[in-house]
């Protein structure tokens, strides 16, 4: 014959269980109100007008948040140019190369905040190989994501800037 659990017990039992889906409840609430948080970041850059082979090249970065609340979990990429090559000495102590791409504020995959009406600057140098010849252009693609934040628009979130390699003589 089966023995009974005491009273007391199974109303531990049934508190315990409680507080377990008032605590699960709470972290599933919490999720959904990073999901809703809005934040329109953007990204542009400025670059020089032109360059010559063996030089490297300096890049702007601008992000700003337009909105009033905060943009969180933010990623800010330059997509390293094929031939083209990162110098650290030249760009923003924040900036750092992975795989290829140069991530800036913080390291990659971890993301910052910029709070709302807020603009952040860095500074991005690539050195241009002698080998790359003239009469070519470098076109440099940037982008900016927040991993916990919506951004409402993200046409604004990439941005490319055309620099053209000159000829030594020019």
């Amino acid at each position: 014959m089966a023995e009974r659990l005491p009273r007391t017990s199974i109303a531990l039992l049934i508190l315990t269980l409680l507080i377990v889906a008032a605590f699960v409840g709470g972290k599933e609430l919490l999720s959904a109100q990073l999901l809703t948080h809005k934040a329109d970041i953007r990204i542009s850059q400025k670059g020089p007008g032109s360059v010559k082979a063996g030089e490297t090249i300096i890049y702007t970065l601008t992000v700003s948040n337009a909105s009033s609340e905060p943009a969180m979990g933010v990623l800010v990429g330059d997509v390293i140019p094929p031939g083209l090559s990162f110098v650290a000495g030249g760009s923003d102590a924040t900036c750092n190369a992975k795989d290829g791409i140069v991530f800036c504020g913080a390291p990659a995959g971890v993301g910052f905040t910029i709070p709302g009406g807020e603009v952040r600057k860095f500074t991005v140098a690539l050195a241009l190989p002698v080998s790359a010849g003239c009469k070519v252009v470098v076109n440099n693609r940037v982008f900016v994501e927040a991993q916990a934040t919506t951004d409402p628009e993200e046409g604004d979130n990439v941005s490319t800037f055309t620099t053209p390699v000159v000829c030594a003589q020019e």
